[in-house]
């Protein structure tokens, strides 16, 4: 009599932990080994994922990422005019940085090799862009194209505001170098390898 309450006690306790298996401790399943019965059991949260929730994850993941990629029209406005400044003012930092590293030489650069300088300031200043672009790790930076397009009319046209404002540009740089540039080249005008194109004809 005994016997069988302690056997109908010990099947209550396993029919609990089954019941439960998800919070405490779960008997798993039973295998055999050398001829008697093993239990095994798994303790702890289970933790089993199934393949469609797996699925779903990738996809949220997917979708919120493509959302991420997306951009809205206030970032295009903001954007578009944000990447060509940055062009320009890659133009700027070239300018800067060969003076800087030539003693002065950026003008005297544009008389004797005008294709070699612009190509040179065209470079450094593609350099100085992509420097600018990692600094500053927006999306609202991230239109090549139009930072492009900012580095060529940089380069074209940037030598007009030296002719503009030369006092403002001699702070920057000197009245030597601002003095170099308004001797070699004309204002109003687009400044091409070997060529200057007035603007009036171009209206």
């Amino acid at each position: 009599m005994a016997l069988t309450e302690q056997h109908q006690t010990f099947s209550n306790r396993i029919q609990r932990i089954e019941r439960d298996h998800g919070i405490g401790g779960a008997l798993r399943g039973h295998k055999r080994k050398g001829g008697t019965r093993e239990a095994v059991f798994h303790c702890g949260v289970d933790e089993t994922i199934s393949a469609e929730q797996m699925r779903a994850a990738m996809q949220q993941a997917r979708g919120q990422g493509a959302a991420a990629k997306r951009s809205g029209p206030l970032d295009m406005l903001i954007g578009l005019p944000l990447s060509f400044a940055m062009g320009v003012i890659g133009v700027v930092l070239a300018w800067y940085g060969i003076f800087f590293y030539t003693g002065g030489g950026t003008a005297s650069m544009l008389a004797s090799d005008s294709m070699m300088a612009m190509g040179l300031v065209a470079g450094v200043a593609v350099a100085a862009v992509l420097l600018l672009r990692l600094l500053l790790s927006s999306s609202l930076t991230a239109h090549s194209l139009v930072q492009g397009l900012g580095v060529i009319a940089g380069v074209a046209l940037l030598h007009n505001a030296v002719h503009l404002f030369p006092d403002h540009w001699a702070m920057i740089f000197s009245d030597g170098w601002v003095s170099q540039v308004r001797g070699l080249t004309q204002a109003h005008t687009i400044l091409l390898p070997g060529l200057s194109i007035p603007i009036d004809t171009l209206l």
